[in-house]
């Protein structure tokens, strides 16, 4: 097997574990908060470890103004600089759904193509189109932004899992 393939089904793997992890540590959502601590210990053992993967990351979070995937029906095809519609282009639509305000450009990438493939797609252009015909606003991603919940199973980011969103000051 080619190094690249090794790769690709390395990315396969720790995205798999990551959603796996995500899915577990969903149910303290449902605990009172002064049990959550207990009850985050007691789930450590169905978690499983997922690599710390370096990103150089893109420096913006995209920040969607409504929800859905973005059809563009209000432009002329013209008029959208060559980029295909969010709701009937792969791509693009499953991209807007990863994110959430809080990724940063580069995560939203890796989870996209981790879910359907690599692609050639122009993530960084789309959304800046996006961004000036007003569809999304693009922040600077806060310092910590590539640092994602369920990576570290048992502590670490983990732990920060059901806590109450952050509101970064930019």
């Amino acid at each position: 097997m080619g190094s690249k393939h090794w790769a690709e089904g390395a990315a396969a793997n720790d995205y798999r574990r990551e959603r796996s992890n995500q899915a577990v540590l969903s149910v303290l959502r449902l605990v009172p908060e002064a049990r959550r601590g207990a009850v985050r210990e007691s789930l450590g053992s169905l978690l499983q470890s997922v690599p710390q993967h370096a990103s150089p990351g893109s420096g913006i979070v995209v920040r969607r103004k409504r929800f859905g995937t973005i059809p563009l029906d209000d432009l002329a095809p013209d008029q959208r600089e060559g980029y295909p519609s969010g709701a009937w282009t792969l791509p693009p639509s499953i991209a807007l759904y990863w994110c959430d305000g809080k990724r940063p450009l580069s995560e939203v990438v890796r989870l996209t193509e981790a879910e359907i493939g690599a692609s050639k797609f122009d993530y960084d252009g789309y959304f800046r189109f996006l961004a000036r015909r007003g569809y999304v606003d693009l922040v600077p991603a806060p310092s910590q932004a590539g640092v994602r919940p369920f990576r570290q199973p048992g502590g670490g980011a983990a732990d920060r899992s059901a806590a109450r969103p952050r509101k970064w000051a930019l």
